[in-house]
C-alpha cells in the first residue's frame, strides 16, 4: 500500500489535504517502502512507511502569520446552471445540440417528445382513419370497370338459335327443379279450414257428426220445454181446473213474501181452490173461485148476515169486504167471486194487490 496522500491537485495547483492551504507547485512525493511492525490482527499485519512524511501540526505554525483561507468556491459552475426548459414544437424533431464548446447544458428528451419521435416513425395503414390521415394528400381510388360482352345484332330475322344440345350441359342440374316449380299449384289450393267443435266432440265419443248434431238438437228442445213448462206449470194446471170447474179460472199474480203455491190446484165443478203456505211457519190461505151473477150491493145483502158489520174497501171499482176481524175477503168481479180465508193475517194492502192480480 501507498503512503496516503498528503496534498491534492486542483487546475494544476497543490492543496495541503488537512488544512487547504496552496503549497509550491512542483513537489516530488517521495517513495515509501511499507515496513511491518509485526502485529497481526485477523491475519492482517500493519505496515507503516519508512520515511513518513511529518504532518505540519497546527500548533507548529508561527501564530504571527496572517493567512486569508480562499474564498469557498463551485468548480465547473458552467455545468451545474439550473436548467433551461425549451419550447418544444408539436410534430417537429427536437433537434439537441452535442457541441462540447456550447456552454447551454444538455437536456435528455422528456418522454413526450419520446413518444412523438417514436409514433412519427412508425409506418401507419391508409385504409385506418381514426388518428387522422398521414398524407399531405387524399389518395385517389380508382375504380374498375369491367366491360360487360355485348352479343353483335343477328344480321338477318333468321338467325339461328344455338343448339338445344349445348344448353343442356348447362340446365342438367336444374331439370328437376324447373319442372316441379312448373307444376307446383300449391298456392292455387284453398286454405284449410279449422275442424268445428262439434267434428271433434263427434270424433272424441265415437259417433258421427249427423248423429251429434240430431242429438244436442234434442237435448236443446227438451231442455227448453222443460223450463217453459216449469215456468208455466201453475197456468197449466189452472187451464186443465178450469176444464173441471167449467168457467174461466186464474192463478193471482201477485204472492206475499214469504208464501208460495201449496199442492196442486183443486177443482170441482163451479169452483177452483188455490192454496198457499208460508214457507217459515205454519201459516196459509186460500183462493177460492166460483161463478156468480152477485154485484158488489148484493153481495152485501146475500153473502152477509144482518149481524155481521164487514168493512168495505173500494178499489178500481170493485168492493172488497173483509170480515172475520180482518182475516178474510170476499168481492166480485167479471162474474166471478173472490174469496179469501185462513190464518195468514194478511193486511188490506197485501189483499188488494192479490185482488188486483187476479
Amino acid at each position: 500500500m501507498g503512503q496516503p496522500k498528503t496534498t491534492i491537485e486542483l487546475n494544476g495547483k497543490l492543496y495541503d489535504a488537512s488544512t487547504g492551504a496552496m503549497v509550491q507547485p512542483a513537489a516530488t512525493q517521495p517513495t515509501h517502502v511499507p515496513v511491518s511492525t509485526g502485529k497481526v490482527v485477523d491475519g492482517f499485519t500493519r505496515r507503516l512507511a519508512t520515511n513518513p512524511v511529518s504532518k505540519p501540526h497546527p500548533s507548529s505554525a508561527p501564530h504571527h502569520t496572517t493567512r486569508k483561507p480562499q474564498h469557498a468556491q463551485t468548480l465547473m459552475r458552467h455545468v451545474v446552471q439550473k436548467p433551461k426548459a425549451e419550447p418544444v414544437s408539436a410534430p417537429a424533431t427536437l433537434h439537441v445540440s452535442t457541441a462540447k464548446t456550447s456552454k447551454e447544458p444538455l437536456l435528455p428528451p422528456t418522454a413526450a417528445q419520446v413518444r412523438q419521435q417514436r409514433a412519427a416513425h412508425v409506418p401507419k395503414s391508409s385504409a385506418i382513419s381514426r388518428f387522422g390521415s398521414t398524407q399531405t394528400e387524399a389518395p385517389t381510388v380508382s375504380k374498375k370497370v369491367e366491360h360487360l360482352p355485348v352479343r353483335a345484332h343477328p344480321e338477318s330475322p333468321r338467325a339461328v338459335a344455338p343448339p338445344i344440345a349445348a344448353q343442356a350441359p348447362a340446365q342438367a342440374g336444374n331439370t328437376s327443379f324447373h319442372k316441379a316449380l312448373e307444376h307446383a299449384d300449391s298456392h292455387h289450393q284453398a286454405p284449410l279450414k279449422a275442424k268445428k267443435l262439434r267434428h271433434r266432440t263427434a270424433k272424441k265419443i265415437g259417433v258421427s257428426t249427423r248423429t251429434l248434431s240430431i242429438a244436442s238438437t234434442a237435448l236443446v228442445v227438451v231442455l227448453l220445454t222443460g223450463f217453459v213448462a216449469y215456468q208455466n206449470s201453475a197456468n197449466i194446471a189452472m187451464y186443465l181446473a178450469a176444464n173441471q170447474a167449467g168457467f174461466h179460472g186464474s192463478v193471482p199474480g201477485y204472492t206475499p213474501g214469504g208464501f208460495g203455491m201449496s199442492g196442486p190446484i183443486k177443482a170441482t165443478p163451479g169452483s177452483i181452490t188455490v192454496s198457499f203456505q208460508s214457507r217459515t211457519d205454519s201459516r196459509s190461505y186460500t183462493v177460492t173461485q166460483k161463478p156468480s151473477n152477485w154485484t158488489s150491493d148484493s153481495l152485501r145483502f146475500n153473502f152477509f148476515k144482518a149481524t155481521d158489520s164487514p168493512t168495505a174497501l173500494l178499489d178500481k171499482g170493485k168492493t172488497i169486504y173483509f170480515y172475520d176481524n180482518g182475516t178474510s175477503a170476499a168481492w166480485v168481479n167479471g162474474g166471478v167471486l173472490y174469496q179469501i180465508t185462513g190464518n195468514a193475517n194478511l193486511n188490506s194492502d197485501q189483499v188488494v194487490s192479490i185482488a188486483d192480480s187476479l
